[in-house]
Order: structure tokens, then C-alpha cells, then sequence
């Protein structure tokens, strides 16, 4: 674009100057009274620069529409460009609020789950603890060690559930997290004894 812009201001100084050049023939001929040689050369020397003069102004024409023509086609480039970005743009904030949307269904669903199976989880957890305490009488000895077991994993059930209340809530912005110290050994061996029974199966 530039280029053309250039070659067309080039022209149009040439034009300039060659219209110049031919005035001052023309005057140089009107002011002579007779018709000398060397004016009769002055003469065909300003018909070639006419016609010089209109060759410049037709390739001058040509740049010029030629300009516009290249002018016009990145304004039409321009156009469908700003037209696919404008869609894109539409596209990819529909597809952000279907994602949003999604994101809180996701959310309300995980929600009233763990809110559901929090209530029948407590009461088995309860009356494991109890019967882990002989409330109910002394066990068999045979039922202790699998009834431990059955008692630690709804402890972790349970716990499951409240973790997913609390993302729940980190999620809505309403908790705030403490970073503390953890015992690593009480944590390995609470995984080591919830897959026991898995092992001892296999």
C-alpha cells in the first residue's frame, strides 16, 4: 500500500513539472513574432512533453484506481476479518456461560449429594462407634476385627462427605484455608489399615 503511494506521489511530481516545462514553452512561443528554428523546436519539443504529459496522467489514472482497488480489498478484508472475530468473540462467551452454568449445576448437584448422604452416614457411624464401645454388649471376637473395619471406613466415608461440603464452600467463596502441620505416619497407616481387607481378599 505504501508503494503505490509513493509511485502515485512520483507522478504527480513529474506531471507537476512537466506541466510547467510546457507553460513556459507556450509563453516563449506567444511572445515570439515570427517562427524561428530554434522556436520551431521549442515547439515540437512542447508537443512531446504533452504528450508525455497525458502518458503520465493516464499511468497516474491507473495507480490511482489501482489504489483504491487494493484500498477497497483490505477494507473488504478488514470487514470479514472484524465479522469473524466479532463471532468468535459470541461464540466463546456462550460457550463461558455454558460452562459457568455447568460449573453451578455441578456444584448445587455435588452439594445436596453430600448433604444426603451425610444424615444416613452419621447414624451408621454412630451406631458403629456404640457398638465398638460394647453398648449393646460384648462382641463375638470374630466380629471385632471386621467390625472395625466396617467403623473406619464409614469414619472415612463420612469424612469424604465433608470434604466435598467443604470444596463446596471454598468454591462459593465462603471458607477460608489454614495451612497446619499433619502427622504423615497417622495418615499412611489409616491407609494402610482401610486396604487391609483388600490385601487379605487377594
Amino acid at each position: 500500500m505504501s508503494d503505490e503511494l509513493t509511485r502515485i506521489a512520483e507522478l504527480e511530481a513529474e506531471l507537476t513539472a512537466a506541466q510547467r516545462t510546457i507553460e513556459v514553452l507556450v509563453a516563449r512561443i506567444e511572445r515570439s513574432a515570427s517562427a524561428t528554428p530554434s522556436q520551431a523546436e521549442l515547439f515540437d519539443a512542447a508537443v512531446r512533453l504533452g504528450s508525455v504529459l497525458e502518458e503520465r496522467t493516464r499511468e497516474v489514472d491507473d495507480a490511482r484506481a489501482e489504489f483504491r482497488a487494493l484500498r477497497a480489498n483490505l477494507d473488504n478484508i478488514v470487514r470479514q476479518r472484524t465479522r469473524a472475530l466479532a463471532e468468535s468473540e459470541a461464540q466463546l462467551r456462550a460457550k463461558n456461560a455454558e460452562l459457568e452454568r455447568q460449573g453451578k449445576t455441578r456444584g448445587e448437584f455435588i452439594s445436596i449429594a453430600a448433604h444426603e448422604l451425610r444424615t444416613p452416614l452419621t447414624s451408621i457411624v454412630g451406631y458403629l462407634d456404640l457398638f465398638s464401645e460394647g453398648r449393646f454388649g460384648e462382641l463375638p471376637p470374630l466380629l471385632e476385627r471386621p467390625l472395625a473395619s466396617v467403623r473406619r471406613n464409614a469414619h472415612r466415608l463420612k469424612r469424604l462427605v465433608d470434604d466435598m461440603l467443604i470444596v463446596r464452600r471454598i468454591e462459593e467463596g465462603r471458607m477460608v484455608l489454614r495451612p497446619e502441620a499433619v502427622a504423615l505416619g497417622e495418615i499412611v497407616a489409616a491407609v494402610g489399615a482401610g486396604l487391609t481387607p483388600l490385601a487379605d481378599a487377594r
